[in-house]
């Protein structure tokens, strides 16, 4: 049996928002790859189930719907489950099954079609069937390797269709995976160059409640007042992804990142701030090299301006790539993994000695970091950095290990800056510590200066300590009289 989707939506009574409407026709034209990218209350996750429903009368139809967890997916299905009871084609089915807590959420026919829910949290189970559509419920929570690895091949053989009904989390690997390319040739980027990832089975929109922000409005889900209030109480991140669909920083990052602030207009980088470079070494082409150029202002402001991002190339070649971006600026040092030690020999037979391995642990890293943007001193100049500005603002924590970034993310060019703010970058008139052995090199006062600054402070806390646990002692604890105590001449 077969209805066309109009047919199926005139006897459900239903009437598709702009936003599932676009999805419906973009499918029509041939897109294989649906992304619905949409502010909450949007319909998009109900767009999505309605749109696979009518395919499912089909001879031999396989479907599944993909969540983090069983209860997530449970939405969609629950959609498709209580349309297919309202025009009789539940009751059709030979067998069918909806308990979320058991994980067993199915619905089978005799003419060969199904949908099943499937969660991510048991790899090995997506790999029995193929697919000819498939729905990626939260989308945004799932990891890139869930669906490169286990659910692109299922929908491959047989040319099968994939929706992500989603709300953005930052620029994460649903948008580099499902937005980037969507964006057509003609699309330009920061540097103004056309779009090389660009594929036609890709079709993506961004569905937004206020005019400014996506490429599809869904006007009066939410009144003007509420509007008003969120735009006025929310930071703009926040406020862009909640109503405005569209892709943008949020909560579960790993750096406060603000491009209102840290992305800054290009100006000319004077030639006497000191240049500091990070290097964070890659050897595949999956695992890239990233060097990143930064500036210290005279007001301790660095200044990201240039950057490597490349797989397979010699240190030679790296080296060659830096040096031509550099203009003739001799860096302060190049700072990289501890691990690198083979990067820096090959820097050393090329004349490149100011190399400076840093501390390896990644908290370092954060906590330099992250204090830099709080005090307003970390910033990109816009469209010199793509790949740092796109780390940073996708990199994110994992919520199932707090305090541990999420694995498998792009952080190389953020690895490479990291390292480069560790290096001690100081500037103006240096004066000697008064704390300091007699002849030390003034490099070395600076590395010591905070050190001991914090041992001579607990050492004079500790002499008051000492002083008041002296004045607070009774000479008559031990039971003697006044008249039996004297001090010692």
């Amino acid at each position: 049996m077969k209805i066309s989707r109009d047919t199926w939506y005139k006897n459900l009574e239903y009437t598709p928002r702009n936003g599932q409407r676009a999805l419906d026709d973009a499918a029509a034209r041939g897109h294989r790859f649906l992304g619905l990218f949409a502010f909450p209350r949007a319909g998009k996750s109900y767009g999505a189930a309605r749109h696979v429903e009518p395919l499912l009368l089909n001879h031999d139809c396989h479907g599944w719907i993909v969540a983090p967890t069983y209860e997530l997916g449970s939405k969609e299905f629950g959609y498709i489950w209580n349309d297919m009871l309202t025009l009789g084609f539940l009751q059709m089915a030979s067998s069918r099954h909806f308990d979320k807590r058991g994980g067993n959420m199915v619905i089978e026919w005799p003419w060969g079609s199904f949908v099943k829910v499937v969660s991510a949290d048991n790899p090995t189970g997506l790999r029995a069937e193929e697919l000819d559509w498939l729905i990626l419920a939260e989308a945004s929570a799932l990891s890139q390797d869930i669906f490169y690895q286990h659910l692109f091949a299922r929908v491959e053989k047989r040319h099968g269709r994939v929706l992500i009904p989603t709300t953005p989390k930052g620029f994460n690997w649903v948008y580099e995976t499902f937005r980037v390319p969507s964006l057509a040739p003609g699309h330009k980027d920061l540097q103004g160059q056309g779009n090389p990832r660009y594929d036609p089975a890709f079709w993506s929109a961004v569905v937004s409640s206020i005019p400014e922000y996506g490429d599809i409005l869904e006007p009066g889900i939410y009144d003007d007042e509420t509007i008003a209030r969120a735009r006025k109480t929310m930071p703009l991140p926040f406020f862009k992804e909640q109503f405005g669909g569209d892709f943008s920083s949020y909560a579960g990052l790993i750096y406060p990142w603000d491009p209102r602030t840290m992305l800054v207009d290009r100006f000319p980088i004077p030639q006497d701030w000191p240049l500091v470079i990070g290097w964070d070494h890659g050897t595949l082409e999956t695992n890239p090299t990233a060097i990143t150029l930064g500036s210290y202002s005279p007001k301790g402001i660095v200044y990201w301006w240039a950057e490597v991002y490349a797989g397979k190339l010699s240190v030679r070649d790296y080296w060659r790539r830096t040096s031509l971006l550099m203009h003739g600026r001799v860096p302060r040092a190049i700072s990289t993994d501890p691990s690198a030690n083979q990067v820096r020999i090959e820097l050393a037979q090329l004349g490149v000695v100011s190399t400076y391995p840093v501390e390896k642990h990644i908290d370092a890293r954060i906590i330099r970091t992250t204090q830099m943007m709080l005090d307003g001193k970390w910033k990109i100049l816009r469209g010199s950095c793509p790949n740092l500005e796109r780390e940073v603002n996708s990199w994110e924590w994992d919520e199932k290990n707090p305090g541990k970034p999420r694995p498998n993310q792009s952080c190389h060019a953020l690895d490479a800056a990291g390292y480069a703010v560790l290096i001690p970058v100081y500037q103006g008139i240096e004066t000697p510590d008064p704390l300091a052995p007699e002849g030390e090199s003034l490099e070395t006062q600076r590395l010591w200066k905070g050190v001991r600054q914090r041992f001579q402070k607990q050492e004079a806390e500790n002499k008051v300590d000492e002083l008041s646990s002296v004045l607070d002692e009774s000479p008559f604890a031990e039971g003697l009289t006044v008249e039996e105590y004297t001090f010692d001449e």
